[in-house]
């Protein structure tokens, strides 16, 4: 089994380092099961971020998401809470969860979008070796999958819950801060910000807002503070070992993961 862990392990930094990433991981060939073994994680997430909007950044907004996931990945990748997930997926996970998930966004937008039509994914599938005849099948395959769990699921609560008071780390695992609060676009209901108490000392121009704790307060409407108030009993209020800025700091949605298995949210900064 260890043996079968570092050979992924390699297998995935390896593609991470190559010129083909982060095409390569999604056309990694997969059995469909391993794909719909983290379907419903993948819709939870999708539906926490959004489907993509910006058409014109869309190659890398993709490419964001799955430099994340696959951080994540290597950073943990032998917890005893990843195995109790993964299952007999573990070796999959890195590929199956972020096709997952970036499918589900995908075809979430109003165009409902291939990646044949963000980028020339056949010349890529023959440059790597990789059969597009069998890919397209199991995009489409995919694409089934999505619609028969989205309408199986209700728009989680749970996975919004359970950032509050996670951790914030960078892709290289240090600790930014702590997570205290939620921004909604009230038009939209869409998940827009989060609200970090940065650890003492952090790069305020890592950020994309600096609250003051007046300006703070000017964000109740806009904020699911019952949330926070409710559920900060239910977790952790952070390492009590590390001081934390009295301001809040606001990061995009784009730019965060939050972590299947482990008790933080990646911060891709």
């Amino acid at each position: 089994m260890e043996a079968v862990k570092t050979t992924v392990v390699d297998k995935v930094v390896s593609y991470s380092n190559s010129r083909f990433f982060p095409w390569n991981i999604l056309l990694e060939p997969l059995e469909l099961n391993a794909i719909e073994h983290y379907m419903p994680l993948a819709i939870q997430a999708a539906w926490m971020k959004g489907s993509y909007k910006d058409m014109d950044r869309i190659q890398h907004l993709i490419g964001e998401d799955v430099k994340m996931v696959v951080n994540d990945y290597l950073l943990s990748p032998y917890s005893r809470e990843a195995e109790e997930i993964h299952r007999e997926f573990a070796a999959d996970y890195p590929f199956a969860y972020t096709q997952a998930l970036i499918f589900t966004r995908l075809f979430d937008t109003s165009r409902d979008l291939r990646l044949r039509d963000i980028i020339d994914i056949a010349r890529i599938a023959e440059l790597i070796g990789v059969d597009i005849s069998s890919f397209n099948r199991r995009e489409e395959q995919i694409k089934e999958l999505i619609s028969v769990y989205k309408k199986r699921m209700k728009k989680p609560r749970s996975f919004t819950k359970r950032i509050i008071d996670q951790k914030v780390v960078s892709a290289d695992g240090e600790i930014i801060g702590v997570v205290r609060d939620i921004v909604f676009d009230l038009n939209t209901g869409d998940l827009i910000e989060l609200l970090v108490a940065p650890r003492k000392g952090a790069d305020q121009s890592i950020f994309k807002d600096i609250y003051e704790k007046k300006d703070y307060e000017g964000l109740i409407q806009k904020t699911i503070r019952g949330l926070f108030t409710f559920f900060r009993g239910l977790s952790g209020t952070g390492d009590a070992t590390m001081e934390y800025e009295t301001y809040l700091a606001g990061i995009s949605i784009e730019n965060v993961h939050v972590s299947l298995y482990n008790d933080y949210v990646v911060f891709n900064r």
